[in-house]
């Protein structure tokens, strides 16, 4: 009997324990198995067209929908993406090997004809990605067979490789792009996570492609982009782990964030500079010396320091420091301010008076904001009435490109991490070209001398001779390295930074 009891007991204790053990482990693996990845944001993707749009924030979300033939690694080596290896024919043809059995959202194979076809939509349309293929021959581009990608350029052409690991160029469905009459409203690329649902000016949710090429890739199964405008509040987010990432943390909030208990922060001088730049096809700015007289009214340092704070560094090029053929010298063309000198430039021009104008900015970008504050002030002690027109991102991007603005604050990319990629934003047949209605057939011929030039040491110097001529024309007026700063919560790891584009790729992130 008493046997009997004991054994009960026994029973019951060890069910009990059973009951106890069993929710410890299921508490335990619903915290080490969390399935969502929230990112934030500061600008809308508006839409997801791969090869629309130059700002960093849309490829951010895109970059983990489509990808690219290659990449870049953290030394800017060219690295396999879809492409698993590549040759050079000769000097001016590229073959591609793709890797086999790559699948699309929509369940079809990757093939030669799809890339093809998407690198001719980008350039066909002149899309903001076709600054990247301008010097193919893209007539002579063919898929020669279901693996095999032959890339044709218009002679020998340094950074072609490079260029193609821009976002602007990813790859998609043929299939599904002609069925869709070219929307992207249900995007259909091969990368590792597929578009779940679209709020527009709210957040993006992305799911895992579960036959996606990658091994063991995405490592959590959803990912949730939250588009959050105001600086402050992605900072209110990442402090109080509302989100696991939080990208463009402003200046203002880093020493606080950086004391934070449960926050990491990345900080890393990018490859993007940005510049007060100049339409010369807008009066007064047609005149050189108004153009000279605004680099003798503008403090920089201060205005920087105003805007960043100790955040980046103040430009002393076109290009940043790090980025190979930037200029080592550009110091004469950066002067330090004289009002005196500026307002006989101006009367020189005709302008005794001053004028009125205006410059574009992103609204949701507070620091770009605060530095047209800060030179508004100081333009207006040389007769200069600067009116600031803070646009939401997507308009300002356009308008600036499109040259609907007199100035604007903006800024270019190293993307490929050598100074072409920047100075082939002034060529005359560029994206930009409506930004600054520059037309230099010297600065042109520099370019096309250099682009052509293998030799590292020769293509640098002519580089060198490229960035002092649009130094010299007075178009872009140098302000500032940007450095990133992004926030993450500390049970997440496997993150890495990318200065390239800034489109961070994600599908190797984990939680801890």
């Amino acid at each position: 009997m008493k046997k009997s009891i004991m054994t009960k007991v026994a029973l019951f204790m060890a069910f009990i324990m059973m009951l106890t053990t069993g929710c410890a482990s299921k508490k335990e693996e619903t915290k080490s198995g969390k399935d969502t990845l929230t990112v934030v944001i500061s600008q809308d993707p508006d839409g997801f067209d791969p090869n629309a749009n130059t700002n960093f924030a849309p490829h951010q979300v895109k970059s983990q929908i489509y990808e690219t033939l290659v990449r870049l690694d953290e030394n800017n080596e060219v690295q396999p993406c879809l492409a698993e290896s590549w040759e050079y024919e000769d000097d001016q043809t590229l073959i591609f090997k793709l890797r086999k059995g790559v699948k699309f959202h929509n369940g079809e194979e990757l093939k030669a004809s799809d890339v093809i076809f998407s690198y001719k939509r980008a350039f066909d349309d002149k899309t903001a990605g076709y600054i990247n293929l301008t010097n193919m021959d893209i007539d002579k581009c063919e898929a020669v067979d279901d693996y095999t990608v032959k890339i044709v350029t218009k002679g020998p052409y340094s950074m072609q490789l490079n260029l193609l690991e821009n976002p602007l160029v990813s790859i998609f469905s043929q299939k599904a792009y002609e069925e869709s009459g070219g929307d992207f409203s249900e995007p259909v690329g091969t990368g590792p996570y597929k578009l779940k649902e679209y709020f527009p000016g709210d957040r993006v949710e992305l799911s895992a492609f579960e036959d996606y090429w990658g091994k063991d890739e995405p490592k959590i199964k959803n990912l949730v982009f939250r588009v959050i405008t105001e600086s402050a509040s992605r900072a209110i987010a990442a402090e109080t782990g509302e989100a696991d990432i939080v990208y463009d943390i402003a200046s203002t909030d880093i020493e606080r964030l950086e004391k934070a208990e449960k926050v990491d922060m990345v900080r890393e001088i990018s490859a993007n500079t940005r510049y007060v730049s100049i339409n010369t096809e807008t009066k007064p700015y047609d005149e050189p010396k108004v153009r000279e007289a605004l680099k003798y009214a503008i403090d920089r340092p201060s205005a920087v320091k105003v805007a960043w704070g100790d955040f980046g560094k103040v430009a002393n090029g076109l290009v940043n420091d790090g980025i190979a053929g930037a200029s080592e010298n550009l110091s004469e063309y950066f002067v330090e301010r004289d009002v005196e000198k500026a307002k006989a430039l101006l009367k020189e021009a005709g302008y005794p008076d001053g004028f009125k104008t205006s410059i574009l900015c992103s609204n949701a970008d507070q620091e770009s904001m605060s530095f047209c504050e800060a030179i508004q002030s100081q333009l207006a002690e040389v007769g200069i009435t600067l009116e600031i027109k803070a646009e939401e991102p997507t308009a300002w991007v356009e308008d600036s490109l499109g040259g609907r603005g007199e100035l604007s604050i903006y800024g270019f990319t190293a993307s490929t991490g050598e100074a072409g990629k920047i100075l082939i934003r002034f060529l005359s047949d560029a994206n930009e070209f409506g930004m600054y209605h520059w037309n230099s057939p010297e600065f042109d011929g520099i370019m096309a001398k250099a682009l052509q030039t293998i030799d590292d040491d020769e293509r640098n110097k002519l580089f060198d001779e490229a960035q002092k001529m649009v130094m010299e024309a007075g178009i872009a007026i140098p302000i500032w390295q940007k450095e990133l700063a992004i926030a993450t919560s500390k049970n997440v790891e496997g993150f890495r930074c990318s200065v390239a584009y800034e489109s961070h790729i994600l599908k190797d992130v984990s939680f801890k």
